[in-house]
């Protein structure tokens, strides 16, 4: 596996989508998906959340504050907050 494949399945694991990913790493979401496709095959599983987590148990690295710094720079969408209505008052 390659380094690069290593960082995207664990911004994988993080939660962010291929887009977001894309984003940070400077190239395309379809890129982001054929790298994270090629590992998780590569490893023999049927999903990239498989691989992410194999990642994050098996590949040793200093990788927390890199997944921090870009989290901080574009979190996943699920963590933003969705503007509620204003009610007229």
């Amino acid at each position: 596996m390659t380094a690069i494949q290593v960082a995207t399945l664990r911004l994988v694991y993080c939660g962010l989508s291929s887009k977001q990913i894309a984003r940070l790493l400077g190239t395309s979401p379809h890129t982001i998906d054929a790298r994270a496709g090629r590992a998780t095959k590569n490893l023999g599983l049927q999903e990239r959340g498989d691989a992410a987590r194999w990642v994050m148990a098996n590949v040793p690295g200093p990788y927390e504050r890199l997944i921090y710094e870009l989290m901080a720079v574009a979190p996943p969408l699920a963590s933003v907050a969705t503007p509620r209505p204003v009610e007229p008052g």
